[in-house]
């Protein structure tokens, strides 16, 4: 007759209960009507913030509520878009880098609005950017607006300085990076 239990706890010899139910955690949307299009955890230290997407809002939870970081910033609305996210330490400053292969990389110091890793000229780092990580004190960011074979990377610890020389190719006849 075990074999036929389903959703319950075997507490000892002959002795069953029902496993509990579940519950939401928090009813409250991203953005009321859209689905979610990427979550990730924004974990410097002790300061940890839950951070989503949804029809081209970006937002964090702050309780039981979602609060609008977005901003200026154009983010890909579609449901089918998906975003790419890194953790980045410029300085003094922690920053969670994101991409959504549509717009500029942007970045979130965890308090105030969202802003685009804007440079001054060839300086501002890629337009677009498939995929972005962060490596060795460096932003690295692949399939650019340069090309889907390039690489392009930041100054070592700037994540708002990306020189137009720090860039590379890599194809299938590459010998390998």
């Amino acid at each position: 007759y075990l074999t036929k239990l389903r959703n319950y706890h075997l507490l000892g010899r002959g002795v069953a209960q029902k496993r509990k139910g579940h519950q939401q955690h928090v009813a409250a949307r991203i953005n009321a009507g859209n689905t979610v299009q990427s979550q990730t955890m924004y974990e410097f230290g002790t300061t940890r913030h839950l951070v989503g997407v949804s029809g081209g809002r970006l937002a964090y939870l702050n309780g039981s509520s979602w609060d609008n970081i977005t901003g200026l910033l154009t983010l890909a609305s579609g449901q089918d878009d998906r975003f790419r996210w890194a953790q980045f330490l410029d300085g003094n400053t922690s920053y969670l880098v994101g991409t959504d292969n549509k717009n500029r990389p942007f970045k979130w110091d965890g308090t105030s609005a969202v802003a685009t890793l804007l440079g001054q000229g060839s300086e501002g780092g890629p337009s677009k950017a498939l995929d972005i990580t962060e490596f060795f004190g460096r932003l690295w960011a692949i399939n650019t607006d340069t090309g889907e074979t390039v690489t392009e990377y930041s100054e070592d610890g700037e994540a708002s300085l990306w020189p137009g020389g720090l860039f590379f190719s890599a194809t299938r006849e590459s010998p390998g990076v």
